[in-house]
């Protein structure tokens, strides 16, 4: 069992935060084993102030639930784990026993409708399979703390769910307390991989841990469990529905039905069950179209053309909800801004709902046009209190209406869980946040903590293929800065929507509408390319001549990691390293002679949600460029380990493996730091092996004594930050060393634990003492130390 307090101890202001898509960060970033906390993890260390960036609203959050008193409400996200506002109060985040990504990815909550004190939520995702934070997680004290009651730690390491991936997260509730039945609870995850089948659970005293029970060994069912429902009228009737279709039991679990209705329901997003006229019940379901179930679930109705749903991207129906705390009004919504409303069960439909917004709240990372919320709209919910009140969420944040949906407003100041990929100080003194989905972010000393803009408005026309209204760019992996014209920056990444690489200039320090996209040639990129490539600039650096900028990216996946060369398909060697000497108006595949070309080829290059430094130019060379890359024994071939070059990133040769034994030890997803105080001291992190430096540049590295993994590493002079596993530690963890790595403090920032998903750690380059953190969903920390 484990059992963490949460204290509200916030010094942060609340941040606007960002959505990390369809849970794509690397699937190496969970690789935690899964050994017990030990007794040496169950001593908190002591708490360090820290300061957060306010982004001033909110990203993918999923549902916002209130309890019965109508003023404490509680919100799950993909990313960001729960939070919780009271009144009229700050958003507080509550999942401080989040200790892996695993626990701040929510696919479900539920209150205890007898009490309720008690909450409980769901966490995981597919590609955390082993992270030992996923499960069912309990809290008795409306989230000061919480129990693992169903998971790794209760012998249940066959159980994951779907928080972050967007079939299974916009769908639900797939945990849900009886509405009538004091003390039963039940919950399904994910399909068992090897058989397509999931576990339905049920506990009868209260999902308590040791309670639960498998109910759903006699079933038929397949598929992921996104929605279970029950009728308060109807104690032993549950409706399941999963990504594969619809089943249901009418005796708690002991025998079930056949798929419903295959031939119409192949996958299931959301149940509403209401009594009829008969006393029988009465289903609608959502598939993206829209059906109604009756007679004893023995005929069903196609709805869709009387909803008349509209046409374009998202227009599939998906959220469900009775108003006015009753059955007799349904409100069916599109996954967009298009919502009917219904009083005789679909025969009939209102005109649509607007979800106009009131503009003067309208958090500055929207887009400058937006007259509607920014919204999936397809989780909604109703003050239990007050009717006038309802609750929207989607991929912009948390919306509220206090006129019954007449306007909108964004929700409070905003809930911390922007997904960063990496900061940038520049000597203009503006410091640049890449973040995911709104393009980049810009603030300095003297506005700091808020933000002063954003750059995500489209910055060409046409729109871009996938005509969603969204910038060419959301995704900026990373601002270079340039050496020879502070004022001159690139952003360098892509979209996640279609994984088109895109480079964008702007000669005005990042001003708005100062951007124009760069189509260089030599190197793939929007508009040109077209869909189909899954590659996306994912790291770069910038260096100088003394006259030109000289830019190094490297071309990754979109979604997934890819080997740079494949000889079955030679005329697609898009992916690697790329070099500019004209200030990126032109590129060339960087270049590996001799030996060094069959390593190269050979290695593994990241995604667009690789959290790493790959590539590190000298602070005190400008030629010299330093570049690491994944890779093992392939077919053959030792692929991956360091590589440099002595001429701006034009060639680079193999310098080191890195690794001890190259032959045994995988070159796993790394990152490299050369020391930029200029020492010329390189360090090396790499996943699942561990810290190591080298005071050679690169010729030879020590391995560091107490280090199992490292995913993220930073150093100036003697005081060196990093994000990863020491010995006994069950799960990565910030730490600090002053003394160039001698000894190590676990950095641990009170009311917001111990952030798991670092995916960038920077200590500033032009001012002493600040150590800024870049996470995956819980926004960005500055952690000031002496």
């Amino acid at each position: 069992m484990i059992k963490i307090k949460i204290i509200f101890l916030v010094t942060a202001v609340l941040l606007l935060a960002g959505c990390e898509k369809d849970g794509l960060i690397e699937k190496a970033m969970s690789l935690f084993n899964d050994d017990p906390v030990t007794e040496k993890e169950k001593e908190k260390p002591i708490p360090r102030p820290v300061q957060r960036l306010d982004f001033e609203a909110g990203g993918f959050v999923l549902y916002q639930m209130p309890a019965k008193d109508g003023r404490t409400l509680y919100a799950r996200t993909d990313v960001g784990g729960v939070y919780k506002k009271q009144g009229s109060g700050d958003w507080k985040f509550i999942s401080e026993f989040a200790i892996t990504p695993a626990c701040l990815m929510v696919q479900g909550i539920d209150i205890n409708p007898f009490n309720q004190s008690e909450l409980i939520i769901a966490c995981g995702t597919d590609y955390l399979k082993d992270d030992i934070g996923r499960g069912l997680w309990k809290s008795a004290d409306e989230g000061a703390t919480w129990t693992q009651v169903l998971g790794p730690n209760t012998g249940n390491g066959e159980l994951n769910y779907g928080g972050n991936v967007l079939r299974i997260k916009i769908g639900g509730p797939c945990i849900k307390w009886h509405p009538s039945v004091q003390g039963r609870i039940y919950t399904g995850g994910l399909a068992n991989e090897q058989t397509g089948r999931p576990n339905i659970y049920a506990s009868n005293q209260n999902g308590e841990q040791g309670t639960w029970d498998i109910i759903s060994t006699e079933s038929t069912i397949t598929g992921n469990v996104v929605c279970i429902q029950i009728h308060a009228d109807f104690p032993d009737e549950i409706w399941v529905g999963t990504d594969k279709g619809l089943w249901r039991t009418t005796d708690n679990g002991n025998t079930w039905s056949e798929q419903l209705f295959p031939g119409q329901i192949d996958g299931t997003y959301q149940i509403l069950l209401k009594k009829d006229n008969k006393g029988g019940l009465k289903a609608f379901i959502s598939t993206g179209n829209l059906y109604r179930i009756e007679n004893n679930a023995s005929s069903i109705r196609d709805l869709t053309q009387r909803y008349g749903k509209g046409s374009g991207y998202g227009n599939m129906i998906i959220g469900l909800v009775f108003s006015n705390y009753g059955e007799n009004k349904l409100v069916a919504k599109e996954m967009g801004i298009l919502a009917k409303s219904t009083t005789d069960d679909g025969e009939t439909w209102s005109k649509p709902l607007k979800y106009n917004l009131e503009k003067e709240h309208n958090p500055k990372h929207t887009l400058a046009t937006q007259d509607k919320i920014y919204t999936s709209n397809v989780l909604g919910s109703q003050n239990p209190v007050n009717p006038d009140i309802w609750y929207m969420s989607g991929g912009a944040g948390p919306f509220l209406s206090t006129n019954n949906g007449e306007t909108w407003r964004f929700h409070g100041n905003g809930i911390d869980m922007v997904v960063v990929y990496d900061v940038s100080f520049s000597m203009t003194g503006d410091i640049y946040v890449p973040i995911s989905d709104w393009g980049m972010a810009r603030t300095n000393d003297d506005s700091f903590p808020k933000i002063i803009n954003y750059s995500r408005q489209s910055t060409l026309s046409p729109p871009p293929p996938e005509k969603n209204g969204d910038s060419y760019m959301p995704n900026v992996c990373r601002v270079l800065i340039s050496q020879n014209n502070p004022e001159r920056i690139y952003l360098i990444g892509g979209s996640v929507f279609t994984y088109y690489p895109v480079i964008c200039k702007s000669e005005k320090r990042g001003e708005p509408n100062s951007y124009h996209i760069m189509n260089p040639s030599g190197i793939i990129s929007y508009p040109r390319s077209g869909t189909g490539h899954d590659a996306i600039i994912s790291d770069g650096d910038i260096t100088s001549d003394g006259i030109n900028d000289h830019l190094i990216v490297l071309m990754g996946g979109g979604q997934f990691k890819r080997k740079i060369y494949d000889a079955q398909n030679p005329s697609a060697y898009w992916y690697g390293v790329y070099h500019s000497s004209d200030n990126g108006e032109s590129f060339a595949k960087s270049e590996f002679p001799g030996e060094s070309e069959n390593i190269y080829k050979h290695s593994i290059v990241g995604g667009l949600f690789s959290p790493t430094d790959y590539i590190e130019s000298d602070p005190a060379n400008p030629s010299k460029v330093y570049l690491y890359l994944e890779g093992g024994n392939d077919d053959g071939v030792m692929a991956g380990g360091l590589f440099i070059s002595t001429d701006y990133g034009r060639t680079f040769t193999f310098r080191n493996y890195v690794v001890d034994n190259p032959a045994a030890n995988y070159r796993s997803r790394g990152a490299i730091n050369i020391d930029h105080g200029g020492t010329g001291v390189l360090w090396a992190g790499i996943d699942n092996y561990g810290l190591s430096k080298s005071d050679n540049s690169g010729a030879s590295f020590t391995k560091l004594s107490g280090w199992e993994s490292a995913l993220t590493v930073d150093a100036k002079g003697n005081v060196v930050a990093a994000f990863g596993r020491r010995t006994g530690d069950a799960y990565n963890k910030i730490y600090l060393s002053k003394d160039g790595g001698e000894t190590w403090e676990h950095i641990y920032f009170e009311g917001h634990g111990v952030i798991p998903s670092v995916r960038k750690i920077n200590i500033r380059e032009n001012k002493d003492g600040e150590l800024w953190i870049s996470t995956s969903g819980q926004g960005l920390f500055i952690y000031r130390f002496d």
